[in-house]
């Protein structure tokens, strides 16, 4: 995991991009030493859908990034759609939340806006819609969020998409109106996968990070990383820098330790 650096707020290393057009510079990958003398964060967004979470690193090797071609029309909160290209930082749009017993609307902020180079994989729906992302990206079914491609075993094993799926959709009526927020997802339009295709050639991909963790994208419920702006507290962009920049708390196992072993410690549910 080299090479390592120590945190220092004046690293003249800090990447000063918050947002990339285009495909990103090449970057190193870099280890930082995260000093912190927590190890628990809690949540007070009713959002997210937990209240504590474990981060013992900041950052992603991973890189999933869940991404969507530059012209996917993208529902704002005043019921207009612009490109997701176009999308910027502090735009208001819909995200989704669950509230017993549907899944409903609210207005949300984008919070990050960032661009990648990635394999195409168009996604087509009986009612022809047509969608196109890249194999990381999830949109939400009625069996939950699945990813664009997987298998059902080996190290590509994930939840995917498969023909049997029905994607979570938008009534197109119900955006007309001047404030959706609270009002259930109900629709009834056709919306079983019938393909999922390689374009057999790589694309400029856009993604955003919102509030809800979510969005609406040509009509269906997208997912998005929630944990990236977390990267800009620490003077970071929130693109590339979340899986090429990652923070460690090497003293991670003693701050849980100290953490459990509190009076005031409920035992609640951590993620």
């Amino acid at each position: 995991m080299e090479p390592r650096r120590i945190w220092n707020p004046s690293n003249p290393y800090l990447s000063e991009h918050r947002d990339w057009i285009g495909e990103p510079p090449a970057a190193e990958l870099a280890v930082y030493e995260d000093a912190s003398k927590s190890i628990l964060s809690r949540n007070d967004s009713p959002d997210l859908g937990f209240r504590w979470s474990l981060n013992p690193y900041r950052g992603c090797f991973h890189a999933c990034s869940y991404c969507v071609s530059g012209d996917t029309p993208i529902l704002m909160a005043d019921g207009r759609t612009n490109p997701i290209a176009d999308i910027r930082v502090g735009d208001e749009i819909y995200g989704t939340v669950w509230r017993d017993p549907y899944r409903r609307y609210v207005r949300t902020r984008v919070l990050a806006h960032w661009s990648t180079v990635k394999p195409a994989y168009r996604i087509v729906l009986e009612d022809g819609t047509k969608l196109v992302a890249s194999a990381d990206h999830r949109f939400l079914t009625n069996r939950g969020w699945k990813y664009v491609t997987g298998s059902e075993q080996g190290r590509t094993r994930r939840p995917h998409m498969t023909l049997t799926d029905t994607l979570l959709a938008v009534d197109p009526a119900i955006t007309r109106k001047k404030d959706i927020s609270g009002q259930a997802i109900k629709n009834q339009a056709r919306l079983r996968v019938t393909a999922i295709e390689p374009l057999g050639l790589e694309l400029p991909m856009f993604d955003i990070t919102t509030g809800t963790g979510d969005f609406i994208a040509n009509g269906v419920v997208n997912h998005n990383c929630y944990a990236r702006p977390t990267h800009e507290y620490f003077g970071f962009g929130a693109g590339t820098d979340f899986e090429r920049k990652i923070f460690v708390k090497p003293r991670a196992p003693q701050l849980l330790e100290a953490a459990l072993s509190k009076p005031s410690w409920r035992r609640e549910r951590i993620m």
